[in-house]
């Protein structure tokens, strides 16, 4: 049963059992969160006071 289930679904099960690649792909999140946050950054302008 899990076999035919592993068979079919595009994922790498070898691959996600490796916690270093965990590890990178947090980083990667994280990375693209604060490059993100850097560019669509709120601004500080007074409107109408």
């Amino acid at each position: 049963m899990m076999d035919s289930v592993k068979k079919y679904t595009p994922l790498n099960f070898e691959l996600m059992g490796n916690p270093v690649n965990w590890v990178i792909l947090f980083l990667m999140v994280l990375f693209a969160g604060l490059a993100l946050s850097l560019v669509f950054h709120p601004t500080d302008a007074k409107t109408g006071d």
